[in-house]
């Protein structure tokens, strides 16, 4: 959801949470920063949700996921025919590094920077 609002431009991550319960600071470019919040059942309720905050308004966001598998489904067959990628290759890559990040991050106790996290 978050390359959904923000697109590409991860820049650091820092995890101060812990295995069972993460929770992540991403920096995106333009002083952006994004607090990831993902726990085992046991810790935190299940579901998604996004809160945009900004200088002039908030916003919080609650996706309806009724119909995720019938989404992707449908965003599969028309990559299928159109060949068009839903997403930039980029944005996939990035967010794989992001996440690789946390985990070092969570690992190491320090803040690690995204482009050291590319494979």
């Amino acid at each position: 959801m978050i390359y959904a609002v923000l697109e590409a431009g991860a820049i650091s991550a820092m995890h101060v949470g812990k295995d069972d319960a993460h929770i992540a600071r991403i920096r995106f470019k333009d002083d952006l920063e994004v607090v990831l919040m993902v726990g085992q059942p046991h810790k935190m309720r299940s579901g998604y949700q996004i809160q945009l905050y900004g200088s002039k308004r908030w916003k919080s966001l609650t996706p309806d996921l009724s119909h995720l598998y019938s989404y992707l489904l449908e965003t599969w067959v028309n990559y299928a025919r159109t060949g068009r990628e839903p997403y930039p290759i980029e944005e996939k890559v990035e967010l794989i590094a992001a996440l690789k990040a946390c985990q070092r991050s969570l690992e190491s106790g320090r803040e690690f920077m995204i482009k050291d996290c590319f494979y």
